[in-house]
């Protein structure tokens, strides 16, 4: 388990396991495995992203969603639960990264595991219509993480990665918000 949480696990789960959602008709979300859990390693901390204030249908705050959603995605797997993405996903039955994303957290759950280490460095983000949605783009540096145990103990070690970052949102006329489409963090190499 040690090796799938390494370097190696983490490069897949943002470039590949954080790729491809939706379709153009919701569907019922599927329930997800995993919930956090009250123990948690010392020290370990998780504050929830806050949704930004007054969700328009513009690129502005398309720009502030996308770098609510980015934070919502390292939550997810700090708190070792997809519950955060899948409420802000359009059809996560239909997503694949979606899917990835549950089994990272499972494997996470059942070898004992828990991501710690500093918060995500979102740049500047840029959005862009298209058609009836918006594309965010723009990239991140993901920190330096490590992987423990409940009592503490280093399991695995990555180190800062850049990444460049693409979310297609569809806007949520009848709730007045922001829905994932389709999010891609795609590696580009070490932070630095």
């Amino acid at each position: 388990m040690c090796n799938r949480l390494g370097a190696f696990a983490l490069a897949t789960l943002l470039a590949l396991g954080l790729a491809g959602c939706g379709n153009d008709e919701p569907s019922a979300k599927p329930s997800p495995a995993a919930t956090p859990s009250a123990t948690v390693p010392p020290g370990f901390t998780a504050t929830e992203p806050e949704k930004p204030a007054g969700q328009a249908d513009n690129t502005q705050s398309a720009v502030a969603y996308g770098r609510y959603f980015a934070g919502v995605v390292q939550y997810a797997v700090r708190t070792r639960s997809i519950r955060p993405v899948a409420a802000e996903t359009f059809d996560q039955a239909q997503c694949a990264s979606c899917r990835q994303l549950g089994t990272f957290v499972d494997d996470l759950v059942s070898g004992g595991y828990w991501e710690v280490g500093g918060d995500l460095d979102v740049g500047r983000l840029r959005a862009t219509r298209l058609g009836s949605g918006v594309r965010v783009a723009g990239a991140f540096v993901y920190p330096e993480a490590r992987y423990v145990e409940v009592d503490g103990a280093t399991k695995g070690q990555v180190s800062a990665k850049n990444y460049r970052y693409t979310l297609d949102l569809t806007w949520d006329r009848p709730n007045g918000r922001w829905q994932v489409r389709d999010r891609v963090f795609k590696q580009l190499g070490p932070a630095g």
